[in-house]
């Protein structure tokens, strides 16, 4: 069958993920990952919101080459960290960010982690098609996180300048990235992810060899691709357990009785299903990482949710790719969302904190991006988020960017309660409110949402009383 250890899962981790460990691990060889960090470092400005883009920018083009959330958290975490502390951030709050722009590796592409590609095996699409789809989640993804930061900075009133190295420096080194765009061209030309990923690997190893400022040694370079193919051990553990529970669905009927089981308790109703496929993958998330959370889900729940939303007036490809996009979405939360928030123990390792506490500031940074989902699940119009469904309707990706941009802006401030002055509680709601109007796909909510929080931020950006 199709599951068992050696299913499809398993699969995946041989068939994709280990061509991308293994570039990671050469990438890292010559330089790439010192030279990403030096650059995120001098392209941030003086202020100390600076730090905070930084970690963001760096976290985004580590995410770009590596689909472990909690790899790029420790990377990141190990040299931003002392910056965070030296700025005058709390070590928690440092930590908690850290580990929430990490998590984002797991729907960065190129390279994504292991469940995009289980999802990408499972509703049948190209990988060309998958990196597409995963563009603007994770775009939005970062700059909620950057919003949060650049709003709390300024509710704390950190003020001390950074010093900063002249990105000049940077420039001359940047033909390293290199590798990285030759893989995007070439899986947007219709080459194999095997043949793609092999040639960029090799292009690295050819440009580090050349490169005076950052040349390997052989014996560097050796570990390099030995340490990529180690890094494959967890995800292959990973999927293979994910396999066996596959297998146990496929035997014991389970999964079949979850979807009656879910269909009572939603009263076949798509929206209360949309919510109970949201909770059962983040309580799935707090015990297993987002593979498996995957996995279980998009076989026990995604099926009855596809079918409801057919029902709802979905057409079948647009729900499809919205419902396995909106459970892969909400897996990938698994790494922030305690108790077992995996991104948050590495962050709070390095630190020496208490990871529960991580945790909780991380999901609480991550609020607004607990709801972004829905964003492209609860209406057909929604899944022009990802792109490939609405191709032909390019004002519909447009204006659905917009609103949810200002959704996130909204939301933000809301958790944080500032903007230009501390924001009372009923109007914090009233922002909250707003921005959920905002993020749901129905047009006639989103007018009234976006006139409302145009009024209201303009309110509160110019009146000062």
């Amino acid at each position: 069958t199709e599951a068992g250890i050696y299913g499809l899962p398993l699969g995946v981790s041989a068939k994709y993920i280990i061509y991308f460990t293994i570039l990671g691990g050469v990438l890292e060889a010559v330089g790439i990952t010192k030279l990403i960090s030096n650059i995120a470092r001098s392209l941030v400005g003086k202020k100390p919101q600076g730090i905070g883009r930084a970690t963001t920018i760096f976290s985004a083009l580590m995410g770009m080459v590596s689909g472990s959330g909690v790899a790029v958290t420790t990377t990141v975490g190990t040299t931003m960290l002392p910056a965070f502390k030296k700025a005058g951030y709390d070590d928690v709050f440092s930590a908690a960010f850290t580990a929430g722009t990490g998590t984002a590796a797991l729907i960065t592409p190129p390279v994504l982690g292991a469940a995009a590609f289980i999802m990408m095996e499972v509703i049948g699409i190209d990988y060309k098609t998958l990196i597409i789809m995963t563009i603007f989640p994770a775009i939005i993804y970062y700059i909620s996180l950057q919003i949060y930061l650049e709003l709390y900075t300024q509710k704390i009133k950190i003020i001390k300048e950074l010093d900063i190295e002249s990105p000049k420096v940077q420039v001359k080194l940047l033909y390293l990235l290199i590798p990285i765009a030759l893989l995007i061209i070439m899986v947007a030309y219709g080459y194999t992810i095997a043949t793609s990923v092999i040639s960029a690997t090799f292009l690295s190893v050819a440009l580090g060899i050349i490169s005076k400022e950052t040349r390997p040694t052989l014996v560097n370079l050796l570990k390099g691709f030995a340490k990529g193919a180690i890094d494959i051990i967890p995800v292959a553990l990973a999927t293979g357990s994910a396999g066996i529970v596959l297998h146990a669905l496929l035997v014991t009927g389970l999964g079949l009785k979850m979807e009656e089981v879910i269909r009572f308790l939603s009263g076949g109703n798509f929206y209360i299903t949309l919510v109970l496929l949201a909770g059962f993958t983040l309580l799935l998330g707090m015990g297993v990482p987002p593979t498996a959370s995957y996995v279980i889900a998009s076989a026990l729940v995604a099926p009855s949710a596809i079918s409801l939303a057919v029902k709802s007036g979905f057409p079948m490809e647009i729900a499809k790719y919205s419902i396995h996009m909106f459970t892969f979405y909400y897996a990938v939360l698994a790494d922030v969302t305690p108790p077992v928030a995996l991104a948050a123990y590495a962050a709070a390792a390095l630190i020496r904190r208490n990871p529960i506490e991580v945790g909780i500031t991380a999901a609480k940074i991550a609020l607004p991006k607990y709801l972004l989902g829905f964003s492209f699940a609860a209406a057909p119009l929604g899944a022009a988020i990802l792109i490939i469904p609405f191709l032909n309707d390019p004002l519909d990706i447009i204006l659905r960017i917009i609103f949810v941009v200002f959704s996130i802006i909204s939301m933000n401030i809301a958790t944080v309660g500032y903007l230009n002055k501390n924001i009372i509680l009923w109007k914090r709601i009233l922002y909250l409110i707003l921005g959920f109007m905002l993020i749901l796909p129905f047009i006639t909510l989103n007018t009234i949402g976006i006139i409302a929080l145009t009024v209201l931020l303009f309110i509160d950006i110019f009146y000062k009383g």
